[in-house]
Formats: C-alpha cells, structure tokens, sequence
C-alpha cells in the first residue's frame, strides 16, 4: 500500500510537470464543484484515507467545495468511520516455592477484548482565497460542526489454576504413649477454572465514553495545482470543540468451579482430611466514574465465601470544552469540475 501510494503521486507530479502549456489563469481557478478527501500516502496501517488523527481510530470523510466566483467558496465535509480491534493477550505463570513440589502455583489466563467504536461528523463552512497566483491558492475561512462518537465493546477471560501448598507444622498433639509431642503436617491442593465475561455499553474496554460535540474551525490552507482539475493541499487553524460525553456502563459475569483437597498427616480429630467440589458465580453491575457498583452472588460450597453489596450512585454527565491549534497531517487531494 505504501509503495503504491508513492508512485501514484510520483506519477502525479510528473503529469504536471508535462503540463508546460496550460495557462497561469487556468491552473488557478476552474469549475464551480469541487471534491477531495484526505490521502497519507505513506501509511502501512490500510488507514490512507482519513479524517481525524487525533485518536487510535481513522474517520474516512469526503469534503465538497462550491465556488461561489473564483474567491469565494462554501465547503460541507462529512466523515463516517466503524472501527473494530481485537486483541489477545495470555499470561502464564508456573512458580516452584520448593524444590520438593511441595509448594508451586500454575496458572494459564487468556484474555480477548474486542473494541468498537462509530463515529459520524458533518460540518459546513465557508472559505475566502485571497491570494491566487500561477499554480497556488492561498485561502482562509471558518466552519462550524457536529460530531457523534459511540463506543461498545466486550471482553472475555478464561482462567486456569493450581495451587499446592505444605505446611509442616499445621498443628501438633501428644502422643501418650511415647511421651512426645507430634507434628501435624497440612498439604492442600486447590485447583479451579473461572470464566469471566464483561460487556461494555457507551465505553469501550479503555474508558473512551460515547460522545456528542459541536465544533468551530478558524482556518488558512493552500491548494497546488498539478494538472488541470486535479490539486492537492493542505490546512492549519484553531479549533474549539464542546464535548458532552455519556454515562459508560459495564456488566461483568463471573462463573468459577474448583476443588480444593486438604490432607492432614497423621490426621487426627480437629484434623479431618477434606476434599471439597465448588461452584460460584458473580454479576457486577457497574458504572464509569462510580466507585461502588451492585455484586449478586450465588455460591455452592461448603466454605464461606464474601458477600458483596451496594449500588450504582452519583449517576453525572461530564462535559468539556478545548481550544486548539491544529495542522492536518495527510495531504488533501482533489478534483475541481
């Protein structure tokens, strides 16, 4: 993609460079519409036609231009971008306490997040091309937009788990027959699976809340014409944006089932050997920006397990305002009719 891109606009420049005899009045100005999009010809990441670089996702958007007389023209640019990433990631870990295996931990966590994210802008604007000379245009004007940005996502982590663990002095008794106190030694071994699910609504898995915002531009550009209809160019300006985002929300749901297998040795009364099946599962509503949330559990096991409680509180809005200056990092390339 990049190579190509790159002997497109070799292949470009050349053209004009050929066009020796096509006049100073006509490279200038042309038609009345124009049409032109945003091209990075040197992106390795399939993201060459874009609108906003300011954030991990690309909005594709076409600009269209009228002109009023040769001066003056009024512009409406609309982007759209539906974005996708997916990643994995697994953690292992395998911890010997003891050379004699009597202490270790093994664990295997796979963990895939998948982030979505829309995105809709629109703006209309008008622009005044002040200095206008063989091939170059030099121009300024303002616009005034509305964007839409809505996030969502999912994340699911599969765990796996073995625990060993020895204690040698657990507990003792006295052995009246011999006259001596004797050890207790404890050797548990715990071992479970746990699956949990998050989904994610008006937030993706990095907290990015969905947002509406209106936006005014203040901005100088240029135009450079290659050959006949076709120019490329650039911009430069100050934004101010007024950002309302929305409440994000997440629901986890967890489900563990394990064993855990204690023996004592000897094993005596107040030292019974154990060997216990569990099942728990875990929903938790939540909220972003929340500190507390609501825990519903439900436990199958003969140990006790912790309670969780409370609930969703101080339900806010946030809103924002930036002022910015801002330079466009892909070159505009267009066709004037």
């Amino acid at each position: 993609m990049k190579k190509f891109f790159t002997l497109a606009f070799a292949m470009t420049f050349a053209m004009a460079a050929q066009a020796q005899n096509y006049s100073a009045e006509e490279s200038a100005t042309g038609g009345k519409l124009a049409v032109e999009v945003q091209v990075n010809p040197f992106s390795d990441d399939f993201n060459t036609f874009r609108l906003n670089e300011n954030k991990d996702y690309k909005v594709p958007s076409i600009k269209l231009r009228y002109f009023l007389d040769d001066k003056n023209a009024i512009r409406l640019k609309l982007g759209l971008g539906i974005n996708s990433k997916k990643t994995t990631k697994t953690n292992n870990t395998n911890t010997l306490f003891e050379p004699d295996l009597k202490n270790y931990e093994v664990s295997s966590e796979v963990t895939e997040t998948k982030d979505k994210s829309t995105t809709f802008q629109i703006a209309v604007g008008y622009e005044h091309h002040f200095a206008i000379m063989k091939r170059l245009s030099i121009y300024g004007g303002g616009e005034i937009g509305f964007e839409v940005e809505s996030f969502s996502g999912n994340k699911t982590a599969n765990k796996t788990y073995k625990e060993a663990s020895y204690n040698e002095y657990a507990g003792s008794y006295w052995d009246s027959n011999n006259y001596r106190t004797v050890s207790i030694a404890r050797s548990t071994i715990t071992d479970y699976t746990r699956n949990t699910t998050t989904e994610y609504k008006n937030q993706n898995s990095k907290g990015d809340l969905s947002n509406n915002a209106f936006f005014f531009n203040i901005f100088t550009g240029v135009d450079f014409q290659l050959y006949k209809g076709l120019y490329i160019g650039t911009e430069l300006g100050l934004s101010f944006k007024n950002t309302k985002s929305k409440n994000g929300y997440y629901n986890e749901t967890m489900s563990e089932s394990g064993t855990i297998n204690t023996v004592y040795n000897p094993s005596r009364e107040g030292y019974n050997n154990n060997y216990i099946t569990y099942t728990r599962t875990r929903n938790y509503n939540g909220e972003t920006g929340v500190t507390q949330g609501l825990y519903t559990t439900n436990t199958d096991t003969t140990t006790p397990e912790p309670t969780y409680s409370g609930g969703t509180i101080n339900k806010t809005e946030t809103k924002g305002t930036s002022f910015k200056f801002y330079v466009e990092p892909a070159i505009r390339i267009g066709w004037r009719f």
